[in-house]
């Protein structure tokens, strides 16, 4: 509880206002508080608490006496203290009788005014804020130069009466600043140059009477010295021991503005003769002897300490040449350009874009510097240039410099030649241009000493990737990517039944980096234009490099066997299908210094859908410059689009590693089937369909939404041909190659057996000789079966069991000349048959069974196969439903079966979830890894949803995929595929498409 009265205990003639406060229910006081505490007279005073607020008001006539006013005064803390009496009405009249009331924060204050007139009664409204605060929230630099602006702003809570006051730290505040809704500045601020290093500022919160009330935390501002900046121009060439001129400039950078008196100082080889010099005006100029001897690239770099106000800092380094007394000297005239001056005697010539002055340049033969930059020629070609001419600024000259009559390393040509020039800095490639007619090379320079020729040096190129010259100034740029890929044979003839080894280099079959990846090459001859598939292993880890062998024998080819039927003179070949890489295109301006574009390819990530190859893209020993404009043009000539693919959505896509860092916008070639950009950086670059839903925004990343399956590049077909010669016997040679036969046509031939008709079909036959066929008894040929019963043979063919459904026919061709692949149709019993689609064609070779078929014909019964030698066929069920590799030659996209689970009029509710749902099935006798597709297309064509799932499926296994879906008001088109994996896509089944409405 509070008590207040007023009393004169101080004062016999005059009263105050006094409080004692109990905080235990009145057993006991605080010592009474003078809260008036004036000397005039303070009486009838009322007191109003909230929380820890204490509002006394009180009638006082200080400043006028006998004409009182309403004063008020507040405690924050319970009373323990009060602020500074204010006085609320303010009144030309008498007041009385104040009041106070208190509601959480808000004070009402009710007094009676006698001013003269009518009498009223007044209200006041007070806000009680609390504890006063003020704080620094905002400095716009807390490391300014000197001479900057500063800027602070901040808070306060405050009476409607206090003012800001700001410390700066260097001996100056700012005074007298308003608080307005809590808040304060911005207040500006520049420090002088005496007073870098640290400053605290702080801020004061000060009362209407300049008491402070509050101050801020202090906030530290470290003022920085100047930056200098220092010129050096260029220094004219002198023959030995004859006087050499420095001179340059000293700025403020900050100020721009030149600095006068202060101390330069000079190193360097060409510099040991200069006396310190003083600025003036920002000038500074020495003169000194120069060394005595004869030398290039006498080095000089200026030299300034810094002070208190101002950072150090160096010139850049320069050099001249000392030159012998009777060196070569050749008139340099002013002009734009001037020249080309012919250099007599040192086959070279140079020409000035722009000379400020007339002038000369001394010249001299040199030794060429050593170098991993280049390797030099067979005569030494090196030339030293030596300027006492002043080029305007910017400006250069080109050297041409002759290589004609000098031999070149083992293993390079014209095209590797390339100009250097020598420098303080070191070895730099200047070539600008060649001319392999006239055997001269051409360098562009701003400075001058050596100029070397040689055979310029780089890094080889990793496997799969492409590099590319880069000239000084603008080059055009196109990258093929087919040099590293080869087939080949172990040698260009071979003898009759040898093995033959077939190799293939190859980087970009090399699948999986971390796995031996295999890959399959065709072999023909001209005796078997069919040939057979020669497996090739990788011979190491991420090598690139494969290798497989064969067999040549004059008997039948088999595939099983690995053996290729081949006759003496006969001519074999091999083919491989190829990824291909589209021809990369670059434009590059301003290329400041001459060397290498690499292009390597690289796997861009898949959530951004790339359509065929990406490419990352690095500079080997070339700069450019700051002005430099790159343009990039990349083919989809050879991506394996897919429907809906819409060329106008193509960007190039620009990533770092497995990050989206770039969509660019593009230009699209319709015609060309190109898209080009102009890009600001090298580094990783794809098309891809990525243009989001926000244009030349980057997709979501793994794991997000957008993206899709990647449209991988087609192949390109690579072949090695070799010779076949006939067995030697001692030490005899073998024979001349032997011409070919033209053909004139197929033949196709009819047989009846039994009142079954047998259809055979050549590729060749070039006589008219009979054909025969002959039904077997399973009897007689038991042994070709691992059972035999009343009706059927039963075998195995590739681990697959077999029953057979039909007569097993013997085919005699023994009299026809043919070629080739032979094709055969034969019926097949459809009461031994339950499943049309099990039906296949048998055919009994040298090593057994082998599984023939390429056609089924349901409707016919019958069934095709394809075989390169004749001998028992039959039709057989195969129990697991699986095909053999010949059939899948024919039908590619049969090796993986898809079969529909779901409704067949499927009508969905709008945005409501239904499963697609399908059974998969591996029809080969391999095992297959796989991605299962499904893709959601709208009416229009335009990709809603890809999903897939991977796996792996034995020989003849199936398995269940599924995926669930919603789609708003529309119909949909449900495609779903296989392919072999998602990185590397190798279609595995037909499309299968299924039509949805929703709403």
């Amino acid at each position: 509880m509070y008590i207040v009265w007023n009393d004169d205990i101080d004062s016999l003639s005059t009263f105050d206002a006094f409080l004692v406060g109990s905080s235990d229910s009145g057993d006991s006081f605080t010592l009474s508080y003078n809260i008036s505490d004036n000397t005039d007279t303070s009486l009838h005073p009322h007191i109003a608490a909230t929380g820890t607020g204490v509002y006394v008001v009180w009638d006082d006539d200080t400043g006028d006496p006998g004409t009182p006013d309403a004063f008020f005064a507040n405690s924050s803390d319970n009373g323990v203290s009060f602020s500074a009496p204010i006085n609320l009405s303010d009144a030309a009249g008498i007041i009385s009788e104040p009041r106070v009331a208190a509601s959480d924060n808000m004070i009402y204050v009710v007094w009676k005014d006698f001013t003269p007139g009518d009498s009223d009664v007044f209200i006041g409204i007070i806000e009680d804020r609390g504890t006063p605060t003020v704080t620094i929230e905002t400095v716009s630099d807390n490391s300014p130069k000197w001479d900057d602006t500063v800027e602070v702003s901040g808070t306060a809570n405050a009476d409607i009466t206090d003012t800001i006051t700001i410390d700066w730290g260097d001996g100056t505040s700012d005074i007298d600043i308003p608080v307005t809704d809590g808040e304060w500045g911005p207040v500006d601020h520049e420090y002088d140059s005496a007073h870098v290093g640290e400053n605290e500022i702080v801020a004061r919160l000060l009362d209407d009477s300049d008491t402070e009330r509050a101050a801020s935390d202090p906030e530290t501002i470290d003022v920085q010295k100047h930056e200098t900046v220092f010129t050096i121009d260029m220094i004219f060439s002198v023959v030995k021991g004859d006087d050499v001129t420095v001179q340059g400039t000293l700025v403020d950078a900050d100020a721009s503005a030149p600095l006068d008196g202060m101390t330069v100082t000079f190193t360097g080889t060409g510099a040991v003769n200069l006396a310190d010099v003083m600025t003036s005006s920002g000038l500074y100029s020495s003169t000194g002897a120069s060394p005595s001897t004869a030398s290039a690239l006498m080095a000089v770099q200026a030299h300034y300490a810094g002070d208190s106000s101002y950072e150090a800092s160096d010139s850049e380094i320069i050099s001249y040449d000392t030159v012998e007394p009777d060196a070569a000297t050749f008139a340099v005239p002013a002009g734009t350009p001037s020249g080309p001056i012919m250099l007599t005697g040192f086959d070279s010539s140079i020409l000035f874009d722009d000379v400020a002055s007339a002038g000369s340049v001394f010249v001299s033969s040199c030794d060429s510097p050593t170098s991993v930059r280049y390797v030099e020629l067979g005569g030494d070609v090196c030339v030293q240039i030596s300027p006492v001419v002043e080029m305007e600024p910017d400006a250069s000259a080109h050297i041409t410099v002759s290589f004609d009559g000098v031999a070149l390393p083992e293993g390079y040509t014209e095209e590797d030649i390339g100009i250097f020039r020598e420098s303080v800095s070191g070895i730099t490639e200047i070539t600008e241009s060649r001319d392999i007619e006239d055997n001269t090379v051409t360098g562009v320079t701003a400075g001058f000493s050596r100029f070397i020729v040689g055979v310029a040096l780089h890094d080889d190129a990793p496997a799969g990737a492409s590099q590319e010259q880069l000239l000084v100034g603008d080059n055009d740029v196109t990258f093929e990517f087919t040099e590293t890929r080869e087939i080949a044979f172990s040698d260009n003839s071979f003898s009759e039944r040898s093995t033959v080894t077939l190799s293939v280099t190859d980087p970009y079959a090399n699948l999986d980096s971390s796995d031996q990846d295999t890959m399959t090459a065709s072999v023909v001859s001209t005796s078997d234009l069919a040939g057979i598939e020669v497996t090739l292993e990788e011979t190491d880890v991420d090598s690139g490099s494969f290798t497989g062998t064969f067999e040549l024998s004059s008997t039948a080819s088999s595939q099983a066997l690995s053996r290729l039927q081949a006759d003496s003179g006969d001519e074999i070949e091999a083919t491989y299908e190829a990824t291909t890489k589209s021809p990369l295109v670059m434009t590059v301006s301003d290329v400041s210094e001459a060397g290498l574009v690499q292009a390597a390819g690289y796997d861009a990530p898949d959530f951004i859908t790339p359509v065929g190859e990406g490419y990352d893209l690095s500079l080997l020993d070339a700069e450019l410059s700051d002005s430099s404009i790159m343009t990039l043009t990349m083919s989809y000539a050879d991506a394996e689009l897919v429907p809906g693919d819409d060329p106008a959505v193509f960007r190039i896509v620009r990533t770092e590693g497995a990050t989206c860092a770039e969509v660019l916008s593009t230009t699209l070639d319709a015609g060309e089937e190109t898209v080009s950009a102009t890009i600001s950086v090298l580094g990783q670059y794809t098309i891809a369909m990525a243009g989001g839903p926000v244009p030349l925004s980057c997709p979501a990343g793994p794991g997000g939404s957008g993206g899709g399956l990647p449209r991988p590049g087609s192949g390109l077909v690579l072949d090695a041909v070799a010779v076949i010669t006939r067995r030697a016997s001692g030490g005899s040679g073998s024979s001349q190659l032997a011409s070919s036969t033209g053909i004139s046509s197929d033949a196709d031939v009819t047989v009846s057996v039994g009142g079954e008709t047998v259809s055979v079909t050549f590729d060749t036959a070039q006589n008219e000789e009979k054909l025969s066929a002959e039904a077997q008894e399973l009897a007689d040929i038991a042994d070709l079966f691992s059972e035999v019963d009343d009706i059927q043979g039963h075998g195995i063919v590739n681990d697959s069991q077999f029953s057979t459904a039909g007569t097993v026919f013997e085919i005699d061709a023994s009299d026809v000349d043919y070629e080739g692949t032979i094709e055969i149709t034969i019926p097949y019993d459809e009461s031994l048959v339950k499943d049309e689609d099990n039906v296949r064609f048998m055919h009994h070779g040298k090593d057994g069974w082998e599984d023939g078929t390429v056609e089924i014909d349901a409707g016919e019964n019958t069934v095709t196969g394809q075989v390169t030698s004749l001998s028992p066929v039959v039709a057989a069920v195969v129990e697991d439903g699986t095909y053999g590799e010949i059939y899948f030659n024919v039908h590619p996209t049969k090796r993986m079966m898809v079969t529909d689970d779901m409704p067949e009029n499927l009508v969905l509710e709008s945005h409501s979830q239904t499963v697609l749902q399908a059974t998969v099935k591996n029809s080969q006798r391999t095992n297959q890894t796989y991605a299962f597709v499904i893709q959601v297309l709208d009416e229009v064509g335009y990709t809603q949803s890809i999903t897939w799932q991977t796996g792996t499926l034995d020989s003849g296994a199936s398995t269940v995929v599924s995926s669930s879906w919603s789609g708003q008001d529309g119909t949909y088109t449900v495609r779903m595929f296989v392919w072999t994996n998602i990185s590397v896509p190798l279609a595995l089944s037909d499309v299968y498409t299924k039509t949805i409405i929703a709403g």
